[in-house]
C-alpha cells in the first residue's frame, strides 16, 4: 500500500514539475531498502520520503534537518538553524512563547531555503460505537491505546 501511494506521489510531482519549460524528470520507484542505501549515501536529486513522529511536537520533524543530524540526507547546513534548535532545547525550552518561535523562524528558515518540500500529512478517520469507551487516539504512533478501554 505505501508504495503504491509512493509511486502515484513521485508520478504526481513529475508531472507538475515537468510543467517548467526545458525540465525533464526521470523517476526511478526503488525498493525501502535501495532509496534508503542511497537516501543516506547523498546519491539523488530528489528523494520523496516520509517521516512519521515519535511523539508530539514540532521537534519531531525540526532537528532531522540540523547539520550534524545523521537523517539529513540532502545535507542542508545553516549555523542560523541549528541556533534555533539549539535555542528552543536548551535556552527556551521551558519558556513556551520564546520555544515556539524559534520552531516558526527554524521552520521558515526550511520553507525558505528550500530544504524541504512538505507535500502531504496522512490523515486517519476513525468510527467508534457508542458503547465503547476509554480508547485513546494519538496522533503519533501507536494510533491507538487500549489500556483504559472498554466495552458496555
Amino acid at each position: 500500500m505505501i508504495q503504491i501511494k509512493l509511486k502515484k506521489a513521485t508520478e504526481f510531482v513529475q508531472s507538475q514539475l515537468e510543467k517548467l519549460p526545458g525540465l525533464n524528470i526521470t523517476n526511478q520507484n526503488l525498493p525501502f531498502k535501495t532509496r534508503l542505501q542511497r537516501s543516506q549515501q547523498g546519491n539523488f536529486d530528489l528523494v520523496i520520503t516520509a517521516w512519521i513522529a515519535d511523539y508530539p511536537d514540532p521537534s519531531n520533524f525540526l532537528d532531522l534537518m540540523t547539520s550534524t543530524n545523521s537523517q539529513n540526507n540532502g545535507k542542508f547546513k545553516s549555523a542560523e538553524y541549528d541556533q534555533l534548535v539549539k535555542d528552543y532545547s536548551g535556552k527556551d525550552a521551558n519558556n513556551e512563547n520564546a520555544r515556539w518561535n524559534d520552531m516558526v523562524k527554524a521552520e521558515k528558515l526550511l520553507m525558505d531555503q528550500n530544504a524541504i518540500i512538505p507535500l502531504y500529512q496522512t490523515g486517519v478517520s476513525t468510527l467508534t460505537k457508542s458503547r465503547v469507551s476509554g480508547l485513546e487516539f494519538f496522533p503519533t504512533a501507536p494510533e491507538y491505546g487500549f489500556e483504559f478501554a472498554s466495552v458496555k
